[in-house]
This record gives C-alpha cells, sequence and structure tokens, in this order.
C-alpha cells in the first residue's frame, strides 16, 4: 500500500513501467472490493479454483510450447516430423483420459518436474534419488512399455 500511497501522492513523476506494475499489483484489491460490491464473492471464488484447475495448461504452454518447443523445432523441422506416428503415439500415452488436453499438459509438466532431479542424481557420484521420483519414473515407464513402438523422432536433423 505504500507503494500505491507513493503513486497517489506524485502520479506524474511515477515511471511507466512501475505505474504498469502498481496497476497489476493492485488487481487482486479491486476484484475483491468489486466481488464485495456486488455480492458475488462465491461466484469469484468458484472462478479462481476453476481457473486454478486449468495451470497445467497454462503452465505446458508457456513452459513446453513456448520455451522449449518454439526454440527447439525449427520450421524446416516439420516436414520431417512424422504426424501420424507422434499422434498415435500420444493417443497411447493419453488413453482413457477425458480430457487429452489436460492429460497431456499434465504429463508433459510431469516429466519436466522430473528432469531436475534425474539430471542431479546423473551428474552426483553416488547420487540416490528421492523414492517418489524413483516411483514417479516407473510409473512414466511402465505407460511407455504400453506402446508397441518407441515414441517417433524427427526422421533426420
Amino acid at each position: 500500500m505504500a507503494a500505491w500511497r507513493g503513486y497517489c501522492a506524485a502520479p506524474d513523476t511515477t515511471p511507466p513501467k512501475r505505474i504498469s506494475d502498481l496497476l497489476v499489483r493492485m488487481g487482486p484489491h479491486l476484484s475483491r472490493f468489486v466481488a464485495k460490491l456486488f455480492g458475488v464473492e462465491d461466484s469469484l471464488k468458484r472462478l479462481r479454483m476453476a481457473t486454478r484447475d486449468e495451470d497445467p495448461i497454462f503452465r505446458f504452454k508457456v513452459d513446453f510450447l513456448r520455451r522449449r518447443v518454439q526454440k527447439n523445432v525449427l520450421p524446416e523441422h516439420l516436414p520431417l516430423l512424422k504426424h501420424e506416428d507422434i499422434n498415435a503415439t500420444v493417443a497411447k500415452l493419453l488413453e482413457g483420459s477425458a480430457d487429452p488436453e489436460m492429460a497431456l499438459a499434465r504429463l508433459s509438466c510431469e516429466l519436466m518436474d522430473l528432469e531436475a532431479p534425474l539430471s542431479a542424481g546423473a551428474t552426483e557420484a553416488g547420487a540416490v534419488l528421492r523414492p517418489d521420483v524413483v516411483t514417479r519414473v516407473r510409473t512414466f515407464r511402465a505407460r511407455l512399455a504400453r506402446l508397441s513402438s518407441p515414441p517417433p523422432a524427427l526422421a533426420a536433423r
């Protein structure tokens, strides 16, 4: 609140970036105020919970697609992808999922979460993986074992 009071006291001296950051930080306070003003706090709570349920999809889109795929799969790679094989593999991995988009996002997030402990375990002499990591890896390996062929890759780089 001190930052807000400082802005109110001298709005013309506040840099634009700081104003923008301040407005974004004030958003939750304004949201609660408006919800209370119109008596829709319960609806707002349900909306927030529903949005939180979608977090794996947002993380998948930012952390996996934007930060990994867009940087590593170049336009010239696209014709080399075996789209039918990839789609079949993904369908097999997500078999039985009521929401394939959410299932793919959760699977991708799970693998990204495993990356750090597995990398650390592979580089440190005598490192022992935590039991939860071992269990998660075994679960994923079991899912991969259900595939009739190995996951597809780029035909040639």
